[in-house]
């Protein structure tokens, strides 16, 4: 076994012992996909809505940030500030 090997193993066998499980399934309450939330927006903007999915790139803006979010369904730019 190489030494990367084992030092990943190292680190699974400490999260292990203090509890801490890395293959958990967890989950998340989605409310909206994105592009539900496109088609509606009109009559969903004031409203809060949750989506997940994976964050393919973000920019920062001083106290702006964008980023867009790609779910299963397509994809949505966000905006933090």
């Amino acid at each position: 076994m190489n030494q990367l090997l084992k030092v990943r193993r190292e680190k699974l066998e400490n999260l292990q012992a203090e509890g801490r499980d890395p293959f958990a399934v967890t989950k998340y309450d989605v409310s909206h996909h994105s592009v539900e939330i496109k088609e509606n927006y009109e009559s969903l903007e004031d409203k809060e809505v949750t989506i997940a999915g994976r964050m393919m790139f973000k920019r920062v803006m001083g106290k702006a940030s964008f980023a867009n979010i790609q779910d299963l369904q397509g994809k949505i730019q966000v905006y933090v500030a």
